[in-house]
């Protein structure tokens, strides 16, 4: 395997489709494209979420508001999830 290897969207697609289609368990995936375990997982959860997108590298950071992070805080000390307060 290489060392800080580029992967591009369309390589994690294919990837994402093969374990998607049934055609192999992440074992067998992780040996014949030389990636990691921990990578193909989280290109699955992001294609599961957003779809093509998801695999689509971020141009720009996030940024959010101060106001925006004390919610966030606020509602999470609360008892919600991140994610029920993100959606």
């Amino acid at each position: 395997m290489r060392k800080n290897k580029k992967w591009i969207a369309e390589e994690n697609y294919k990837i994402v489709s093969f374990y998607m289609n049934g055609e192999g368990p992440q074992n067998t995936l992780v040996k014949k494209f030389g990636c990691t375990h921990k990578m193909i997982g989280r290109w699955i959860t992001s294609y599961r979420q957003y779809c093509l997108n998801g695999l689509q590298k971020r141009k720009t950071k996030r940024v959010y508001t101060n106001e925006f992070k004390r919610k966030l805080i606020k509602e999470v000390l609360n008892g919600n999830s991140q994610q029920e307060v993100l959606v």
